[in-house]
């Protein structure tokens, strides 16, 4: 079935996952599998009409080859004939000169009065006789020369309209291949737009159904580390507390010490310790390649191949995959709303759901994804909202 029958397959994978009957996409999808499959078996369909055309293409092409080998026979034909007209023209030459020849010589030979006399006499007049029998002769050959030559000049004349009709056959056989041909490529070229149509709508729905259920996902995550970082947070409350109440004296030392922690994401803002070190070559906003207006989400940091890259922020790993644009891609959640985002590794130490540490190294730079040299590119982003890295780690 090809791409859209890979693409049903995974989309009977994904359905037990979305279960809400609210859910648009999902809704949009099974329908547009409906017409996918309907469109499936038109395409089925048109197949064996475009084999049908094939077969007569075919049998159009044998017709041709047939006709164009009975030109040439034809022609063959009208060339013996022509030559067989040649012959019947020199006999007629000779002859015609033959009956002058003896007419020449019999007016020569005398007058009226003296054939009267000859013919008068019978040992002339058998003479006579003869001659006129030899010229009637040739008459009556030179009238069958000239019939032939009618006869053969009719069976030429025939052949060349039959060379004339065959022609107007092999040019009309020329015209109805070629419109074969042409409703063969409207019609291939229509099922390869209408395929691809589907095959991209229900490309982009999928990955709308996925973005949503990963976002369920992590959501539901990070609501389950929220209650955790609640309970954790109430009970060193309470500890602290109980401290408080044996060591009255040492809370307020305590108190005043600076801390990195998870839960304080946003207090630490521009004390965080880079991810690596190297040379920034594109900062967070604005930019132009080629004139063309973009906008960086973050900063690339250069650095050689194989660099560790370590984490900012205590937090977990939501996302490992694969990012067009990015290559190898991993996301950390450090809870509030707080992500911090590496792209164009070369590999992980971590699987999603693991726990990171500030400064922990979980991977190596690379080359994955769209750049010519080994870089990082970082991010910080509060939800969906991208913010300028720079303004959150420590000033160098």
């Amino acid at each position: 079935m090809g791409r859209i029958g890979i693409l049903l397959s995974v989309i009977l994978l994904l359905s037990p996952l979305v279960t809400t009957a609210a859910d648009d996409p999902f809704s949009k999808l099974k329908e547009l599998t409906r017409k996918a499959k309907e469109t499936e078996g038109a395409y089925l369909s048109e197949e064996k009409k475009l084999k049908s055309i094939d077969g007569e293409i075919s049998r159009i092409q044998d017709r041709t080859a047939r006709v164009k080998e009975n030109i040439h026979k034809r022609q063959r034909q009208v060339a013996t004939y022509d030559k067989e007209i040649g012959v019947y023209e020199n006999d007629l030459r000779e002859a015609q000169a033959r009956i002058r020849q003896e007419w020449v010589t019999l007016y020569k030979s005398a007058s009226i009065d003296m054939v009267s006399a000859y013919y008068g006499h019978e040992k002339y007049s058998g003479y006579l006789n003869a001659v006129m029998e030899h010229h009637m002769g040739v008459l009556k050959d030179y009238q069958k020369l000239r019939q032939g030559l009618g006869d053969t000049r009719k069976k030429a004349d025939e052949l060349a309209a039959l060379l004339q009709g065959d022609l107007r056959e092999l040019q009309n056989t020329a015209r109805d291949l070629e419109n074969e041909r042409r409703k063969k490529e409207i019609l291939i070229a229509s099922l390869k737009n209408e395929s691809k149509m589907y095959q991209d709508r229900i490309e982009n729905l999928l990955k709308e159904i996925q973005e949503k259920e990963k976002e369920k996902k992590e959501k539901e995550k990070r609501a389950r580390e929220k209650a955790a970082r609640e309970k954790r947070e109430r009970e060193r409350q309470k500890t602290l507390k109980e401290k408080a109440k044996k060591e009255p004296k040492e809370q307020p030392e305590k108190a005043q010490k600076p801390l990195i922690s998870e839960g304080d994401f946003f207090r630490n803002k521009g004390m965080f310790p880079w991810p690596l070190k190297g040379k920034i070559v594109r900062r967070f906003g604005s930019f132009k390649v080629g004139g063309i207006l973009q906008k960086s989400q973050g900063i690339d940091i250069e650095t050689k191949d194989g660099a560790p890259v370590r984490c900012i922020f205590a937090g977990t790993v939501v996302f490992i995959n694969w990012i067009e644009k990015f290559g190898n891609t991993v996301i950390v959640d450090h809870g509030g709303g707080y992500y911090s985002v590496y792209g164009h590794l070369q590999d992980t130490t971590k699987s999603v759901g693991q726990k990171v540490a500030p400064s922990e190294i979980f991977g190596r730079v690379g080359q994955s994804g769209t750049v010519l040299k080994p870089t990082l590119h970082f991010e910080i982003r509060l939800h969906q909202k991208a913010l300028d890295p720079v303004l959150w780690l420590i000033r160098q």
